[in-house]
């Protein structure tokens, strides 16, 4: 008896140890997840967020710096500002924010709003800022034990691009993002980026561009008072997806043209021959008012897209006019003359068919001498003479007639003919000229691409 009393005595006086204990001890060596609560307040008690990390002037704080390009949302041309998503990654080390782990519960990283540490000013140079200056995000910090600091945020950035228009739509863009610190030196600060090339491995795939590179690059460059800083450059390399624009834009364009020029294959004495000219002409100038529209208003240069159409419209443009210059020698008017002799020649006519009927009436006119006519009989009376003679003139204005009539048939023929031949040298020339325009553009925009290729390489 007396030992069951003695064994429940000493289980009564151990709980009462551990409960006095539990209430003694720092609840801090209950667990780890505790015990960080406690590292914090320790590494933040009397922290400065205001002091740069080191001993300065000596000491040069080293930030590294790592880019991932999640997404390219949007590039507007007409602005030229570019859209991305981007996750910067900065680290650095502040002997300010060190503790022993064996000390501290084997507690070997923290986790600490960004605001309450000391963080570097890098900005993106080349943003723009729609609703003033916007602030860094608060995200969190992760704090190791020996001081390392790592601070990764997203940003979803506007940035300044100037595009270069000259092979549009089969164009490559490069556009800039710049790191720096906005008040500290090379001297206080350097910038270091952790590889040569932005990390890509998140991107998402945009619809209107790809992606060729994303390539990081230092510089050290110097400010207004003379000293030297640093900061480090990423470019975006994008190639346009040219689909959209040859489906929608270039190969209607290249048909309306097509067409036009094959009005040269109707007769000329189609009356819509040149309402399909005009017609056609107003459709590429819809076409290349839409085109303008998408494009900034840049005087430095004239995209490829736009030489094309340029040269279309031009093409049409002549196309019209030689119409109605073909008309005009389709249909003369009421005074007709012989085709000139220096065009005969050029356009494979042969000499001129109206000088047969001026023969032919020469030959009439000497077959009625020989003949002779009732004038040259002597009649006695009058009335019978004058009757013939009216008989005679009746028939020498009706001959006349009729040799006018032939006289200008012959003539219209010859210009209508003349009108025949000069459209198909046109429709010729129209079509090598529209082959030319056609292939240049294509030759372009081609060896653009392999310069692109090997570029990148």
């Amino acid at each position: 008896m007396s030992a069951r009393m003695t064994n429940l005595h000493c289980t009564v006086s151990v709980l009462l140890c551990v409960c006095f204990l539990s209430t003694v001890l720092p609840q801090g060596t209950a667990g780890g997840t505790i015990f960080e609560k406690e590292v914090v307040d320790k590494l933040l008690e009397n922290y400065s967020t205001d002091a740069r990390p080191g001993k300065p002037p000596l000491d040069i704080t080293t930030i590294y710096i790592d880019v991932v390009l999640a997404q390219i949302q949007q590039l507007d041309a007409v602005e030229q500002v570019l859209t991305s998503n981007l996750w910067v990654r900065q680290s650095w080390n502040d002997d300010h924010l060190t503790w022993n782990p064996e000390e501290n519960g084997n507690v070997t990283a923290v986790y600490v709003n960004s605001e309450n540490i000391w963080r570097p000013d890098t900005i993106l140079y080349n943003r723009i800022h729609d609703e003033g200056f916007s602030s860094t995000p608060d995200t969190n910090a992760i704090i190791k034990y020996n001081g390392d600091v790592f601070w990764p945020y997203p940003v979803t950035a506007r940035t300044s691009c100037l595009l270069d228009i000259s092979l549009f739509p089969y164009d490559v863009q490069r556009c800039p993002l710049e790191f720096g610190s906005w008040t500290y030196n090379a001297e206080q600060l350097a910038l270091v980026n952790v590889s040569p090339e932005g990390d890509t491995e998140e991107f998402i795939e945009n619809g209107e561009w790809i992606l060729r590179s994303f390539e990081a690059d230092r510089h050290l460059d110097r400010n207004v008072s003379g000293k030297p800083f640093q900061t480090i450059e990423y470019t975006i390399e994008i190639s346009r997806r040219t689909l959209y624009y040859s489906y929608y834009v270039v190969g209607p364009s290249v048909l309306l043209a097509l067409l036009a020029i094959m009005g040269f294959c109707l007769p000329s004495s189609t009356n819509e021959k040149l309402s399909l000219s005009i017609t056609i002409l107003l459709a590429l100038v819809v076409f290349f008012q839409y085109l303008t529209e998408q494009l900034p208003p840049k005087s430095t240069s004239i995209p490829l897209i736009g030489r094309f159409f340029g040269g279309m419209i031009l093409l049409i443009t002549l196309s019209s006019v030689m119409t109605i210059f073909i008309l005009g020698l389709h249909f003369r008017g009421p005074k007709l003359y012989p085709v000139p002799m220096w065009l005969r020649p050029v356009f494979f006519m042969g000499p001129p068919k109206v000088w047969k009927i001026e023969v032919v009436r020469k030959e009439d006119a000497q077959t009625t001498k020989k003949n002779g006519v009732p004038g040259d009989t002597a009649l006695s009376d009058s009335e019978f003479s004058r009757t013939i003679a009216r008989i005679e003139q009746s028939i020498s204005d009706f001959v006349q007639e009729e040799e006018l009539k032939l006289y200008y048939t012959a003539l219209r023929k010859e210009w209508e003919l003349l009108a025949k031949r000069i459209d198909f040298c046109l429709l010729m020339i129209f079509l090598v000229s529209f082959f030319i325009t056609t292939v240049a553009m294509l030759a372009s925009s081609l060896s653009s691409d392999v310069d692109v290729k090997v570029g990148s390489h």
